[in-house]
This record gives structure tokens, C-alpha cells and sequence, in this order.
């Protein structure tokens, strides 16, 4: 009896042990905008967004996304309240860490709500911060509404998601090419205020006029979907418009807003060279490109790589010196409509490279629709015969070419030209 009952104890003890060990993890909120949504995926619908600081009890994790239950009492009653944890709730491995940050949700200027944080009330704080920050009118974004509303469901992804694997028949080893090329992997942490700059500047753009065929927003959406889920990127639901303009030109704004002109889309030729524009564009907002041509980012840039130096975990990244927002709106939209730096164009086409192999496309799309797009200005430089002149077109062809072989001159990717002509319908 007495071996028996010694037995039993140390049984209980490993048994506690075990179920300790494999008991579901605790995590905590470090982002001050956290997406719940209904499902794996930035296309599933937003139930609300936590505050930084909340802990989290991860039940199983999905393709990036984890479920979760909310563990912090106070956060957890207003959520039950109001009846919004009756649907599976999903969130972002991006916005977790294994730590509590420094800064508790209790000590927020604006005390977290339900009402604010659910996804009217986000919606609202997006449209308010358009107005402010981005200088739209109540007009202009009822307008663009139409256009930036989801234009698929969660099973129209997953069809064409599946559609594009089968087409692509991918071999590549994803982690090795994220190993390879981290950089071009980053978070892209998007609040309120930096969707709102995006939404208002976004309707500066529109007012030169879109194509309002939501049959081909639909395509291009759920292609640029498809992409960003490839990068570090793959909570936030980026939006693609067709503008019209007959010159072959492409934009993105803050807030995951790419903007594409009817006279690129009349030059891409496959679905690869389309997915090439997409790339690029999402490239320039990942990698912040238009943030780090403003003085105060020249001073996070430079912290970070100290702070990298150091070691120091990679959401302390997103711990910056303020922002001046109206300043932060003028200089995206200086960077998106304006002449841009020639090395940051040079990142943004290795960077859109790095992507399409990763998704099975032709890496070479990327110079051939860049050659299309500036055949004009490379005609031009032809006729000089002063070869002192700078070419920065030229520059960046030599440098991309350099790259591909450096790196790809071996991947033989797919154009998948079909559904590309089924689905623009020129």
C-alpha cells in the first residue's frame, strides 16, 4: 500500500507536469491595434481590435494566424457583453508576443471600449482620421466606399487560392527564401490613423477617375490578397484600384491602398508581369519606403539598426518617435505621386522578385513589365549621345538584371496567361 500510494503521487506529479507542458500558451497583445477576425485570414470579417498589453490563451495556430480566447478579465466581460464572442476569434502571430510589454492597455490615453474597437467603430475612426489627416471630404469617401468594400467572400479566396497553386505547381522552399531575403519580409503594423491617411489621400487619387468593374476588382483583389500573404505582411487587407489614366504608372498609399492605371494594366501581358506591378507596389509600403524619406524616419531607421545591432526583439521596431501626421500624409503622397529615389526603386524591384518566386510566378516578370513601362523614356535616352547623362531607368534595369541572374537565373516560374485573359477581358 504504502509503494502504491508513493506511486500514485509521483504519477500525479508527472501528470501535472505534462498537462503544464502541454497546456495552451499565454501571449500578450504588443501592437496598440490588434485585428480579431472571424477566421484565418485578412479577409475574414473584423470582430473588434484589442489594445497592447492583453493576455491572450492560444488554442492552435494556422497559417500565421492564431486562435485565441481573451484572458484579461476586464477586456474579456465587455467582449461577452456585448456578444461578440460567440464567433471563433483569430489574430495575427504579428501582433503577439511571449512577453508583457512595458506598456499596459490601462495606461492608454483613450480607455479601451467595445464601441470603438468593434469594427463600426474602427470604420468610423478610419473615416475620421481620412478627413483630418488626408484631406477627404464625406462625398469623396461615400464614393470610394463602393469600390474599397470587400468585393469577394472567404470561399471565393480559397477558390481561387486553390486555382493559382494548381497553377503555379510550386516547388519553391519557402523558408529558405525568407531566410535569404528577411528584409522584404517585415510586419506592416496599420492603425486607424494610418489607414485614415491612406483612405484620404487614396481619394485625391480617385478623383482623376476608376474603373468601376468590380468583376476586375475582384480578380485583381483577390490576386493582391493572394500575394501579400506571402509577405510579412499577410494580416492586413491591402485594396487595389484601376485608375484612368492612359499612362502606364502605379501607386501605393499608407493603410494598404495600391493604385494601378489602365494604361499598365493594357501593357501587362500574363498574370506574372500583374502580379509584378502588385508586388512592387507592396514592397514600397512594406518596407516604408515614403516613412523613411521623412526626417523623423531618417531618426527611426537609424534606431533600428542600432537597436538590431543590439539584438533587441523585432516588435520593439514598432516602438517609434511620434509621428506628425499631416506631415506623414504629405510626404506619402509626395512619395507616391512625385519622382522617386532611384535606390529605393531598385529595393522595391528586387524586393517584388523575391515575392513572385516565392509564390511560383516567373521572376523575370519583373524587368519585362518594367521595360514596357518606360519603353518611352529608354527610346529617349537612346537618341542622347552624351553618355555622361545620368539614367536612372537604365540604372535600375542594369541593377535588376544583376539580381535575377545573381539569384534566380535558374527559376523557370509560371505566367499563368489564361485566367489572366479570362479575367481582364480586354
Amino acid at each position: 500500500m504504502r509503494t502504491f500510494g508513493r506511486s500514485a503521487v509521483v504519477l500525479g506529479i508527472f501528470l501535472l507536469a505534462a498537462a503544464a507542458r502541454f497546456a495552451p500558451a499565454a501571449e500578450f497583445t504588443h501592437r496598440n491595434s490588434n485585428p480579431v477576425r472571424k477566421g484565418p485570414g485578412n479577409y475574414y470579417p473584423l470582430l473588434y481590435s484589442l489594445p497592447v498589453g492583453i493576455q491572450i490563451e492560444v488554442a492552435r495556430e494556422q497559417e500565421g494566424w492564431k486562435l485565441i480566447q481573451v484572458k484579461t478579465d476586464s477586456i474579456r466581460n465587455r467582449l461577452q457583453k456585448d456578444g461578440l464572442l460567440a464567433d471563433e476569434q483569430w489574430l495575427p502571430k504579428n501582433c503577439l508576443t511571449a512577453q508583457l510589454p512595458a506598456t499596459d492597455y490601462r495606461q492608454l490615453k483613450i480607455e479601451w471600449n467595445t464601441t470603438s474597437a468593434s469594427q463600426a467603430g474602427i470604420a468610423a475612426a478610419v473615416r475620421g482620421n481620412a478627413m483630418k489627416y488626408g484631406g477627404a471630404t464625406e462625398q469623396a469617401l461615400d464614393s470610394l466606399a463602393v469600390l474599397t468594400a470587400p468585393l469577394f467572400s472567404a470561399q471565393d479566396y480559397q477558390n481561387f487560392k486553390f486555382e493559382t497553386l494548381a497553377a503555379l505547381q510550386s516547388t519553391v522552399n519557402r523558408e529558405v527564401l525568407r531566410n535569404r531575403f528577411g528584409t522584404y519580409f517585415r510586419p506592416y503594423p496599420v492603425d486607424p490613423g494610418v489607414e485614415g491617411v491612406g483612405l484620404g489621400l487614396a481619394t485625391r487619387l480617385a478623383k482623376t477617375g476608376l474603373r468601376p468593374d468590380k468583376e476586375l476588382l475582384a480578380y485583381l483583389n483577390m490576386l493582391t490578397t493572394f500575394l501579400v500573404e506571402l509577405s510579412g505582411a499577410y494580416d492586413v487587407p491591402f485594396r487595389t484600384l484601376v485608375l484612368q489614366d492612359t499612362l502606364a504608372r502605379s501607386w501605393s498609399l499608407p493603410g494598404g491602398y495600391l493604385f494601378i492605371s489602365q494604361g499598365l494594366l493594357n501593357k501587362c501581358t500574363d498574370e506574372a508581369e500583374l502580379a509584378a506591378v502588385i508586388a512592387r507596389e507592396l514592397v514600397h509600403l512594406v518596407a516604408e519606403h515614403a516613412f523613411y524619406q521623412t526626417p523623423l524616419g531618417q531618426v527611426n531607421k537609424y534606431a533600428e539598426s542600432a537597436m538590431d545591432e543590439l539584438e533587441a526583439e523585432a516588435q520593439a521596431f514598432e516602438k517609434r518617435v511620434p509621428v506628425d501626421m499631416k506631415q506623414y500624409a504629405i510626404e506619402s503622397y509626395n512619395f507616391a505621386i512625385k519622382s522617386k529615389n532611384p535606390m529605393i526603386e531598385i529595393d522595391a524591384d528586387r524586393g517584388a522578385v523575391v515575392l513572385l518566386a516565392l509564390a511560383g510566378y516567373d521572376p523575370q516578370a519583373v524587368a519585362r513589365i518594367m521595360k514596357k513601362s518606360s519603353d518611352e523614356e529608354v527610346e529617349e535616352l537612346d537618341q542622347q549621345e552624351d553618355l555622361t547623362i545620368f539614367q536612372p531607368q537604365r540604372q535600375r534595369l542594369a541593377q535588376l538584371d544583376h539580381f535575377v541572374q545573381e539569384h534566380f537565373a535558374d527559376w523557370r516560374g509560371s505566367r499563368n496567361l489564361t485566367r489572366f485573359q479570362r479575367s481582364i477581358k480586354r
